[in-house]
C-alpha cells in the first residue's frame, strides 16, 4: 500500500458554478512522492482548478512525513479550531503508522507539529521561526493600518459569527449552502455584514484573489437573501449548478483519465491507491442502462418475470446487450460463481427466445 493518500471530491467552482472532482492531499510521503512534496514546498499541494480553469485553495490538512530528515508535520488551513487539528493529527498519523515500518530512534512519529498550511514549506526548509517572525511583523503592520486595525477587531470581536461564515463558505454544493443559511438567520444579520465585510477588507490587504472572489460572491448572497429572501437568492446558483451536472460515468472516465488508467492492472492499482474510486464506479454502473437491465434480469424468477424485464429494458435484447449479458456469465463462472452463472444463463436462455420471437408487439405490454 501506498503511504502517501489521497480522497477524491466533488466541488462546484464559486466563480462559474461549474462542477467538477479534484484530488484532495491528505498524506504525502517525501521520499515516495518527491513531486508531491515539491508542490509542499512551493505551496500548491492543495490548489485546484475547475475546467474553466478558476483555481483555488482547498482548506484541508495534510500530513507530511519525511523519513530522512525525521519531519512529520501537521498543516491546517486557516480557521480549523484546535480540537479538530489535534484530531486530524492523530487520526493521520495513525494511518501512516499502520503502512511504516517504525524502526527504533523514531520517537519523531508519536505526535506531528501542527504548523499552518502556507508555512509548510517554511517548515520544511527548517526555516519555520524565520517565517512565523516575518509573518508577526506583518501583521503588526496590518494592525497599524486604520482600516486593516479596526477590520481586525470586527474578526477577534466575533469568533461564532466568522467560524459560522468560513463554514457556510467552505461548502461545495449550493443547495448544502442553501440549507445551512436557512438553520442560521444570525447569518443574515446586520452583525454578519459588518463581519463578511471585514473578512473581505483582510483579504484585500493580503491580496488574496481567491478569498476575494469567494467574500465577494458570499457577501452578496447574504444581501441577496436578506433583500429578496434565500430562495430567489440562490435560485441562480442552483439551476446554473444543476444544469452543469456531471454524468457519473462521465465524471469516472475523467477520473480514470487523471489517473492514467489504461489497463486492468492500472485499474487495480488505482482502486488500491483511491479507494474512494469504487464508489464511483458504483455510481456510474447504476446510470449504465445495461446494468440496470442486469439487476432488473438477476431478480426474474419466472419467464413472465423476464418477459416484464424485457419491456422495461429493451437494451437487453439489443446485440450489445446479449454480449454483455454472455461476458457477465463467464466472469462468474471464471470466479466460481456457478449458481449465479447458472441463473443468468437460465434468463439468457428466455431473452433469446423472445429475441427470436421476431415481431416487436410481442414486447408491447
Amino acid at each position: 500500500m501506498p503511504l502517501s493518500i489521497a480522497q477524491a471530491v466533488s466541488l462546484t467552482c464559486p466563480q462559474c458554478n461549474t462542477p467538477f472532482n479534484a484530488e484532495v492531499w491528505l498524506i504525502v510521503d517525501a521520499g515516495e512522492r518527491p513531486d508531491l512534496a515539491a508542490r509542499c514546498l512551493d505551496g500548491s499541494i492543495h490548489v485546484v482548478a475547475c475546467p474553466n480553469d478558476h483555481r483555488g485553495m482547498l482548506g484541508a490538512p495534510l500530513l507530511y512525513h519525511d523519513r530522512a530528515k525525521k519531519q512529520l508535520f501537521l498543516a491546517y488551513p486557516p480557521g480549523m479550531p484546535e480540537t479538530e487539528i489535534q484530531n486530524a493529527g492523530s487520526q493521520l498519523t495513525q494511518q501512516l503508522g499502520s503502512q511504516l515500518l517504525i524502526l527504533p530512534g523514531n520517537a519523531y512519529l508519536d505526535a506531528p507539529k501542527a504548523v499552518p498550511l502556507e508555512l509548510l514549506g517554511a517548515a520544511i526548509e527548517d526555516k519555520l521561526d524565520e517565517a512565523m517572525a516575518e509573518l508577526q511583523a506583518h501583521a503588526e503592520a496590518l494592525r497599524n493600518d486604520p482600516t486593516i486595525g479596526a477590520a481586525m477587531r470586527v474578526v477577534e470581536e466575533h469568533p461564532t459569527l466568522v467560524q459560522a461564515l468560513l463554514a457556510w463558505m467552505g461548502l461545495d454544493v449550493w443547495q448544502d449552502s442553501k440549507i445551512f443559511l436557512e438553520a442560521r438567520p444570525d447569518l443574515m444579520t446586520d452583525d454578519a455584514q459588518t463581519v463578511i465585510g471585514a473578512m473581505l477588507d483582510l483579504a484585500r490587504a493580503q491580496d488574496d484573489a481567491n478569498a476575494i472572489e469567494d467574500l465577494t460572491v458570499h457577501r452578496d448572497l447574504l444581501r441577496a437573501a436578506r433583500a429578496e429572501g434565500v430562495d430567489a437568492a440562490y435560485e441562480k446558483y442552483i439551476v446554473e449548478g444543476a444544469n452543469n451536472f456531471a454524468d457519473p460515468r462521465m465524471e469516472l472516465e475523467m477520473r480514470l483519465a487523471e489517473l492514467n488508467v489504461q489497463s486492468q492492472s492500472d485499474l487495480e492499482r488505482a482502486l488500491a491507491e483511491h479507494p474512494e474510486l469504487q464508489t464511483l464506479m458504483l455510481h456510474a454502473l447504476q446510470e449504465d442502462p445495461l446494468m440496470q437491465g442486469l439487476n432488473a434480469l438477476s431478480g426474474a424468477d419466472s419467464q413472465a418475470d423476464v418477459l416484464r424485464v424485457a419491456r422495461a429494458h429493451p437494451v437487453l435484447l439489443s446485440a450489445e446487450g446479449m454480449a454483455a449479458l454472455h461476458e457477465f456469465v463467464r466472469n462468474a463462472r471464471e470466479h466460481g460463481e456457478t449458481e449465479t452463472a447458472k441463473h443468468l444463463q437460465e434468463r439468457i436462455a428466455t431473452l433469446e427466445k423472445i429475441r427470436a420471437s421476431g415481431p416487436p408487439e410481442i414486447l408491447k405490454p
